[in-house]
């Protein structure tokens, strides 16, 4: 779904769902990012580029994507959140956007175009994380992508995934070829 090829990560399996790489977080901890694992995520881009590295975080897979949205999994509520990527892929932002409750989060797409337009982003992708750690997207996660893939071609932006986060494995829709079959299976209904 993404256009570069990228090198095999530890993380991803020939399914096509990925697992979270401890190992890269262990790195960038180990090479002076100073934060925690959890925390990488969303404070590894904006320290890079402070203390001066050349180093832009690219996100070309859904496990790369996943990594990105890596802190979804400790959360006790349901987050939805959005990377916002260059038209190159490489990262600008990790916003949460929504923050629900333990069973739910509801999320409205003009808030997530309202961010990829404050990022000057050409395209981004969403995640969410389910606190049972249950991956099958609900009714409602299924309806909302549509309505945001809809909202984003009228924008001229990118939609590239949705994600579903669980305790360590992740669905993407992307991968699993929803996002070109959900608007005309909801038809159908």
């Amino acid at each position: 779904f993404f256009s570069a090829p990228v090198a095999a990560h530890p993380a991803d399996r020939a399914d096509g769902r990925g697992v979270f790489c401890s190992e890269c977080a262990a790195a960038a901890v180990a090479a002076g990012a100073g934060a925690e694992p959890a925390d990488l995520a969303l404070a590894g881009p904006a320290r890079a580029n402070k203390k001066g590295m050349n180093q832009t975080l690219r996100i070309d897979t859904s496990a790369q994507a996943v990594e990105a949205f890596s802190t979804l999994r400790f959360e006790a509520q349901e987050v939805f959140s959005g990377a916002f990527v260059r038209s190159n892929n490489s990262l600008i932002a990790v916003e949460e956007i929504f923050r629900g409750t333990l069973t739910e989060v509801v999320a409205q797409p003009r808030e997530v175009l309202r961010a990829a337009l404050k990022f000057n982003a050409a395209k981004f992708l969403v995640a969410h994380n389910h606190v049972s750690g249950e991956l099958v997207p609900s009714e409602s996660d299924a309806r909302f992508t549509v309505r945001l893939q809809w909202a984003a071609q009228v924008v001229g932006l990118e939609f590239l995934d949705h994600l579903i986060i669980g305790d360590s494995r992740y669905v993407s829709f992307a991968d699993e070829g929803w996002l070109s079959k959900l608007p005309e299976m909801l038809k159908h209904e």
